[in-house]
Formats: structure tokens, C-alpha cells, sequence
């Protein structure tokens, strides 16, 4: 007698074997898309950020547009010092970075924590204890409010979820309209290790 795994296992084997019913792909398939994208896409750089913006409050996140980066420290230093933060974790990002030692001069109380100077052990202790992340998204997606971040061996995941509050840097240039154009403008080999992330983490995730 099958136990239900080799009945479960058996009933796909069939299910492959038989023939797909739906019809081929009309021809004109991918052009129809492309202009449904086209027509929701909103036009220019800005038009994308507050698509963002607006896509990302309806998950409950929060998104601040910057016209210049000397306004990025003051906003932060403001945002950290509502959650009460006395340590910052940063990615290996320059940008991160840069915002990290100008915060750090404004805040002399603040230990910012960079990951990429701490071997594995510590790094996962240190930014585990840390309240929020400081870290810089490669790119953007402006209908789905989605960050990418891509990886290598000399950059650390860590800083994007040990710490309980996450503040994420996103030049406006790094915006794309749909995942299609992200997908275009990342190389296949930098792609092979990508991390999408939509919004703050909700219990639908676990």
C-alpha cells in the first residue's frame, strides 16, 4: 500500500505527462505588455520616486524624498533619535558609509558599527544588537516599492536584517519603473545573488 508522498509523487508524474490545453502564445504577446507597462509608468526620475513613495505607504513603510544629500543627516538624526538609537549598523557601501561618519560628528553618543571591519563572529553579534541599519539599495523598483540589493564576497547581507529598523539609501538614478527594467540594467552575473525586498517585514513572511 502507497503512503501518501507516493500517491502525492505519482499523481504529478501523471499530471506531467499530459498535454498543456492552453494555446500558444499570441504573437503580439510581449508587445501588448510592453505598452501596458509603458502606460502605467509615470515619466522622468521624479515621477518614478513618488510612485514609490506612494506604492510603499500602502505596505507601511516609510519614504522620504531628498533633493540633496546634505539633507539626508539631519533627517536621520532626527529619525534615530525618536527610536532612542546609540548604535548604528552600516553595510560596506561608501554611501552608507559617508552618511555614517557625518552622523557620527553630529552624534559623538552614536557607535556607528561598520560590518565589513568585524570577522563573521563578531559582525553577527554586533549588528544583532544593533537597533537600526544604516545601508544603500543597488537598485529600486517604483510600481512594486521593492529594493535590490546584490551581494558579493566583499559586501555584508547582515546590516539589511540583524537590526530591528532598517533605513535604506536609494539614489534616485537606481529607480526603475517594473522589474523588467531592473532585471535590464542588472549584469547576469551580479544577478546570480539578488535580494528583492518589498516593504517592512509582516508575519505574512514567516
Amino acid at each position: 500500500m502507497k503512503n501518501s508522498r507516493e500517491a502525492i509523487l505519482d499523481r504529478v508524474k501523471a499530471a506531467v505527462k499530459q498535454p498543456v490545453h492552453r494555446g500558444a502564445m499570441p504573437a503580439d504577446a510581449e508587445q501588448k505588455v510592453a505598452a501596458g507597462l509603458k502606460a502605467a509608468t509615470p515619466a522622468g526620475q521624479q515621477g518614478l520616486a513618488e510612485q514609490f513613495k506612494a506604492e510603499i505607504e500602502k505596505i507601511s513603510g516609510e519614504c522620504h524624498l531628498i533633493s540633496s544629500e546634505a539633507g539626508i543627516t539631519p533627517l536621520l538624526m532626527n529619525m534615530l533619535g525618536e527610536i532612542q538609537c546609540t548604535k548604528l549598523a552600516l553595510d560596506s557601501h561608501s554611501m552608507s558609509r559617508k552618511i555614517g561618519q557625518a552622523l557620527q560628528q553630529k552624534m559623538p553618543q552614536l557607535d556607528c558599527i561598520d560590518a565589513m571591519t568585524q570577522d563573521y563572529d563578531a559582525r553577527r553579534i554586533r549588528l544583532a544588537g544593533a537597533p537600526a541599519g544604516l545601508v544603500t539599495a543597488d537598485y529600486g523598483i517604483a510600481d512594486a516599492a521593492t529594493l535590490i540589493v546584490l551581494y558579493d564576497q566583499q559586501q555584508s547581507n547582515m546590516a539589511h536584517f540583524l537590526p530591528e529598523t532598517i533605513f535604506t539609501l536609494l539614489p534616485i538614478n537606481k529607480l526603475a519603473p517594473n522589474l523588467f527594467d531592473a532585471l535590464a540594467k542588472i549584469d547576469r552575473e551580479k544577478g546570480k545573488n539578488m535580494v528583492l525586498i518589498t516593504g517592512p517585514s509582516r508575519t505574512a513572511d514567516i
